[in-house]
């Protein structure tokens, strides 16, 4: 399977600069006045492999989904 055929997880995005996936996630509505950039996250996935950049956005997601919906 060729990157061609692989879909993007939401919010990752490759810089064509260096070609290395970023992983961004704008805050909700409600928590903006935490997040003053309106980004909750927003990262380098340190990798050019798409596969392995959903990956780690993917597991970026679920760590900050974790935190919040935890009480």
């Amino acid at each position: 399977m060729n990157q061609a055929t692989v879909t993007r997880f939401p919010g990752v995005h490759r810089r064509a600069d260096s070609g290395i996936y970023q992983f961004g996630l704008r805050a909700p509505q409600d928590l903006l006045a935490h997040f003053p950039s309106g980004w909750a996250i927003r990262a380098s996935l340190k990798t050019s492999d798409l596969k392995e950049a959903n990956a780690k956005a993917k597991a970026l997601h679920a760590e900050w989904s974790g935190m919040c919906n935890s009480s």
